[in-house]
C-alpha cells in the first residue's frame, strides 16, 4: 500500500480480504518521517488527523488475527504483513 496516508486504515478491510493466505501486504511511509513515534502534542496541528489514522492503521495490523506484521524503520518506515490460513 503506498497511497495517501490517510486512507490507509479505509483500504485495509478490503486489502486483507483480497490477500490469499500466505499473501503479503507491504505499507510504505507509515512511521511518517519518525513523527509517528512522537508524542500526539509534538504534530503539527495540520498532521494530526494523518497521524491519528496512521496509529490506527497500525495498531489493526499489529492487532488483526489475520497478519503477522513486522515494522520495519527503513526510510519513512515500512510494515511487511503476511496473511495466515
Amino acid at each position: 500500500m503506498d497511497a495517501a496516508k490517510g486512507q490507509y486504515i479505509h483500504w485495509l478491510e478490503d486489502a486483507v480480504r483480497l490477500l490469499n493466505p500466505e499473501g503479503i501486504l507491504l505499507s510504505d511511509n507509515v512511521l511518517q518521517e519518525g513523527e509517528l513515534i512522537e508524542s500526539r502534542y509534538l504534530v503539527e496541528r495540520r498532521n494530526r488527523t494523518i497521524y491519528k489514522r496512521m496509529r490506527e492503521y497500525l495498531y489493526e495490523l499489529k492487532h488483526n488475527p489475520s497478519l503477522i506484521t513486522s515494522i520495519i524503520p527503513l526510510g519513512d518506515g515500512v510494515t511487511v504483513s503476511v496473511k495466515q490460513e
